[in-house]
């Protein structure tokens, strides 16, 4: 296995990654002296495919595992789920330690997280993030952002929690269908563009292979976008220093799409990438970069077969999710704009005018 270390004094921990690994799980959990009641969080689809190996290998190992099932969707991350599996993990704690393991995506991750943090404060409660899409592998499974949504607006109920110990089993991407992995490749790809050319040029000229599923390509990207995360991280934990907010590239407009289009059309990725190339435009228009960069991103995203033009909502619709977002800030919003490729700048007061404008160009196909 290849390990990623997130250095963060007390509350460090490790990624490990590797293929045909699940039953070194156990072993690694009770070398850190995590509860042996284990409270697996996870979807109906993911435990059909990964769940009931990893309940084997944890019951083979001592532990006792119970699992929860809630819908495939970002509709789990409510207050009424919240609840309902917080009910559950009460009834299954007998008053000793608890490890509470979220096995699925970003929004099992988020939920079963947001549940860890905040049941009993905490305090006897031990995360595990076991993440079974490349979203999840590159991004939300690092760094101990927990949240649930609230009446539509996505996770404006929250933590910082972090995990004991990130578990990535790549051969769990094998489940995935062709478009949920390209939803994660536009994750990848962001990291190419705000920390490293050579990195973004790698994926560039390999996506087919990632997309084939080639394992050492996919355990190079996924090492590589989990050591940009943990560095970002321990250099910024809470997302108050201004290094964090980088990461955050492709996701003011990404998230404003999804909920103008109500999450029908677009998955996560799929909306991120639009946001990546609305940025990089409004970025030219700013100053802050060529519109070589725009061009040389808005490429790569659709050689890939990533939509490049916005549909399915108006400018009016977008521009008021923008409002919600929480990095909003009096008249203007706060955007991540690339420099040049492998660096980016956080912007702050950008105007709505100037994103309007971005946003209507980006839906008129460019003309």
């Amino acid at each position: 296995m290849e390990t990623v270390r997130v250095d963060l004094g007390d509350r460090s921990y490790d990624i490990q990654i590797g293929s045909r690994v699940l039953a070194e799980l156990p072993r690694l959990m009770r070398g850190l002296k995590l509860g042996e009641d284990v409270f697996v969080l996870t979807s109906p689809t993911i435990r059909r495919h990964c769940g009931q190996a990893l309940e084997r290998v944890l019951a083979d190992a001592g532990f006792h595992p119970k699992v929860t099932e809630t819908p495939d969707g970002e509709e789990s991350k409510s207050l009424a789920t919240y609840e309902r599996v917080a009910v559950e993990l009460m009834a299954f704690d007998r008053k000793r330690q608890i490890t509470v393991l979220a096995l699925g995506g970003g929004v099992v991750g988020d939920l079963g997280g947001f549940v860890a943090a905040t049941y009993k404060r905490g305090l006897g409660v031990d995360y595990v993030q076991v993440p079974t899409t490349l979203l999840a592998h590159v991004d939300s499974s690092v760094g101990g952002k927990v949240a649930i949504n609230l009446r539509g607006v996505k996770n404006m109920l929250g933590a910082f929690y972090q995990p004991r110990l990130v578990f990535i089993e790549l051969d769990f991407l094998k489940t995935l269908p062709l478009r949920e992995l390209k939803s994660g490749l536009a994750e990848v790809i962001k990291y190419g563009v705000i920390f490293d050319r050579e990195f973004f040029e790698y994926v560039a000229a390999n996506y087919e292979r990632i997309l084939r599923f080639e394992p050492d390509c996919l355990s190079h990207i996924v090492k590589k976008s989990c050591e940009f995360k943990a560095a970002t991280v321990a250099a910024d934990e809470r997302d108050t220093r201004g290094q964090r907010a980088l990461l955050n590239y492709g996701h003011t407009l990404g998230h404003a799409i999804e909920a103008a289009t109500g999450e029908s059309i677009y998955a996560h990725g799929e909306a991120v990438a639009l946001g990546m190339i609305c940025a990089a435009r409004l970025g030219a228009e700013l100053g802050a970069c060529g519109p070589a960069v725009e061009q040389r991103i808005r490429s790569l995203l659709a050689a890939i077969g990533y939509e490049t033009v916005i549909r399915g909502c108006t400018v009016e619709q977008v521009m008021s999710a923008m409002q919600h977002d929480k990095k909003a800030t009096g008249g203007g919003l706060t955007f991540i704009l690339p420099t040049r490729l492998g660096h980016a700048i956080v912007q702050k007061n950008v105007p709505q005018e100037a994103v309007a404008r971005a946003v209507q160009a980006q839906m008129a196909g460019y003309s």
